[in-house]
């Protein structure tokens, strides 16, 4: 897959564990709003939560941070 994105690089060990990501695509606004919205909605009504839960990440805290 980094083949086909121009600049990226596969890195040889892992420094993250990620389980759980959403991206958009750089310079489209509107995505990166409704992203935002809907993930700043699942997570204060519980649906991200019990989406976790769900799926065997109890232990899993709820990150609210954004980069």
């Amino acid at each position: 897959m980094a083949s086909k994105i121009p600049g990226s690089r596969v890195l040889d060990e892992a420094f993250k564990q990620t389980t759980r990501a959403i991206a958009v695509p750089p310079n489209h606004p509107l995505a990166l709003a409704f992203a935002t919205k809907f993930m700043a909605e699942a997570i204060s009504n519980g649906v991200l939560r019990k989406a976790f839960d769900n799926s065997s990440l109890k232990d899993q805290p709820i990150r609210t941070q954004t980069k």
